[in-house]
């Protein structure tokens, strides 16, 4: 598919605000190459200080040039995300949480549908706005 492609299937969801449109471009975003799913984990504040062996998890779209972009920009924003929801724990992750940019076609179209937050790189995702936790 083209950038006439792309274009296309913007416009189409741009016109009808149908979730299908919006799933159809995106997808092709990811397929083209400039949209990608980044997931991290990390341990909220009360499981950190009692000490429990729990971590969540979070993803967030990331347009970026490729793919290590996108990777390098989500490590950033996932030390965001903590400062944002665990003010406690400073400007930063504790421990060491996995982090990725998520390739399975499944875990791609669930996040489509699920109104995860987006971003550019250098920007961060607007936390409170985004369809997940906020």
């Amino acid at each position: 598919m083209s950038d006439e492609r792309l274009r296309e299937l913007e416009r189409r969801w741009k016109e009808t605000g149908a979730g299908e449109d919006e799933t159809a471009y995106l997808l092709e975003r990811v397929r083209v190459g400039n949209l990608f799913l980044f997931s991290f984990g990390y341990q909220s504040s009360d499981d950190f200080a009692n000490d429990l062996d729990a971590e969540g998890s979070e993803c967030v779209w990331i347009e970026a040039e490729d793919s290590d972009a996108a990777l390098a920009w989500g490590k950033e924003v996932a030390v965001h995300y903590c400062a944002h929801h665990f003010p406690e724990q400073g400007d930063r992750r504790p421990g060491d949480y996995a982090e990725w940019i998520e390739r399975d076609p499944t875990s791609v179209t669930w996040a489509v549908t699920a109104r995860l937050p987006y971003c550019r790189v250098g920007d961060y995702p607007d936390w409170e706005r985004a369809g997940g936790r906020g």
